[in-house]
């Protein structure tokens, strides 16, 4: 499957598509296995929140160090849509 990439790229992996994906999740990132999320992020003010174990690059080769992260599709339009507050910050 090509992915339509940014400028003039074809990306050959759908992140989309991840095989660690579970239903009603969407992949947000790739992010080092060794360090926290960013508490500023959307995504890390989300309760579903998972990280995988393997990540892809763009064409489908494993990123040594990387592990994909996961949320809910529902709950990451709720938080990517409010405002940070204290009662939604996690």
């Amino acid at each position: 499957m090509i992915a339509k990439g940014y400028g003039s790229r074809n990306y050959t992996f759908d992140q989309q598509a991840h095989p660690e994906i579970k239903p009603g999740e969407f992949w947000v990132t790739n992010a080092s296995a060794r360090k926290e999320f960013d508490p500023d992020s959307h995504y890390a003010r989300c309760k579903s929140l998972r990280k995988g174990k393997v990540a892809f690059d763009m064409y489908g080769k494993e990123v040594p160090g990387s592990v994909p992260v996961f949320v809910d599709h529902e709950e990451w339009l709720r938080v990517a849509n409010a405002p940070k507050t204290e009662s939604n910050d996690g």
